[in-house]
């Protein structure tokens, strides 16, 4: 067992730093394809309906991912706020 810097146990924090640095990343990912995207549609030749069809779709999922990744660590937030009680937790759809 490790111990903290105020003496106390410390947990597993395995999902906390996962979504920390998957918010982080994954976002900067999401902005680099975004950008590919934008500067490949700018060359003539590039685009046609196929590639169109391709990438609006995947654009469309990857920003719902991402979208999602938020409302799920904000919903661990309140279930943390709240002293892990699952009342206000029921309330998540609002999310």
């Amino acid at each position: 067992m490790r111990f903290g810097t105020y003496g106390y146990r410390r947990r597993n924090d395995a999902l906390a730093k996962f979504m920390f640095f998957w918010i982080r990343y994954y976002t900067i990912f999401l902005l680099v394809f975004d950008v590919a995207r934008t500067h490949i549609f700018t060359l003539p030749g590039v685009t046609s309906d196929i590639v169109c069809l391709a990438i609006n779709p995947t654009t469309r999922i990857i920003g719902a991912i991402s979208l999602w990744s938020v409302e799920i660590i904000m919903q661990l937030r309140i279930y943390a706020l709240f002293r892990s009680n699952k009342k206000p937790q029921s309330k998540g759809y609002c999310f």
